[in-house]
């Protein structure tokens, strides 16, 4: 008949001394080995010494390592001894109280409390109405109502010539015919003083000043720092682009990267002499730059790059 699995201990955390082995096993262990020893080194005769010394070591590794039905052998054993000092019958002795009774209740009626009448209520016959339904009559196509075009107007020849004279006397004053020489000298010198008139001043026009360069500041207050700031031809920072520094030999001291915002900035100060600075971008062409460094804080160096690729 196969048993009933033991439920495991899987909430508990026990502390691992060495792989599998908890510290109280480790203890354990450790207990039967020390006992054993200090019976293999007493001076007891050897029949004496020998069994209890492998005893004690046998026992300290069956605590460790043999369960019995998963459990280990120290609980069986603690079990064990519960179980042979424990009482293994019990008396029972009549006591002198007197037993308390109490009155029965009267049991409550369960029957059905009856139901309320209910009121009497008249019925009517029904007698079903005839309903006529509504007659419709057939709507008539409307038919729209043709629309009367205003008569034009009909002018004749005199009528006719008489609005082109009026159109050209407003078009040009002088073909009008009742007009006085009073009249006529009187518009030639308001023409004459129209022409006498001063010409406008003419305007000047004032070439915009050239704009003041703006000042760099420089990203460190430390001597020899070469730093600056990198953008395309249309005023953009350039991001990535890796900046070589060489001695005069040609030899690569340093190599810088700029930022999101094209700024570059070395971490710590160059010696005094002259360098070179090359540039390098994909889709980009820089030119080579040349520095002179005498101890003084840079300011932050402008660079432009021309792209090649649109």
């Amino acid at each position: 008949m196969e048993q009933h699995a033991v439920p495991q201990d899987i909430t508990g955390f026990k502390f691992k001394l060495v792989g599998d082995m908890t510290l109280k096993q480790f203890g354990e262990l450790a207990f039967g080995a020390i006992i054993g020893y200090l019976f293999y080194a007493s001076s007891w005769p050897g029949i004496f010494k020998w069994p209890l010394a492998i005893i004690f070591w046998l026992l300290g590794i069956a605590l460790v390592f043999l369960p019995i039905e998963e459990r280990p052998l120290d609980l069986w054993i603690i079990n064990f001894l519960r179980a042979i000092y424990r009482p293994t019958y019990f008396l029972w002795k009549k006591g002198d109280s007197a037993l308390v009774y109490t009155t029965a209740a009267k049991p409550k009626d369960l029957t059905p409390a009856a139901a309320p009448a209910e009121p009497a209520v008249t019925v009517w016959p029904y007698e079903p109405m005839e309903m006529e339904e509504p007659k419709t009559e057939p709507e008539s196509p409307k038919v729209p109502e043709p629309t009367k075009a205003e008569p034009k107007p009909v002018f004749s020849v005199e009528e006719l010539e008489k609005v082109r004279q009026q159109k050209l006397q407003e078009a040009n004053p002088l073909l009008a015919p009742n007009i006085t020489v009073d009249t006529l000298a009187k518009m030639r010198s308001t023409q004459a003083a129209a022409m006498e008139k001063p010409a406008a001043p003419a305007v000047q026009v004032v070439p915009k000043p050239p704009a003041a360069p703006q000042p760099t500041i420089s990203l460190t207050q430390v001597p020899n720092v070469i730093n600056g700031m990198i953008t395309g031809d249309r005023g953009e920072p350039v991001e990535g682009v890796i900046v070589v520094i060489k001695d005069q030999a040609g030899n690569s001291l340093r190599a810088l990267k700029t930022n999101k915002i094209g700024q570059f900035i070395a971490s710590t100060p160059m010696e005094n002499g002259k360098y070179f600075m090359e540039f390098e971008r994909q889709y980009y062409q820089f030119d080579a730059l040349e520095i002179n460094l005498d101890g003084k804080v840079l300011p932050s160096m402008n660079i432009t790059g021309k792209r090649l690729v649109n």
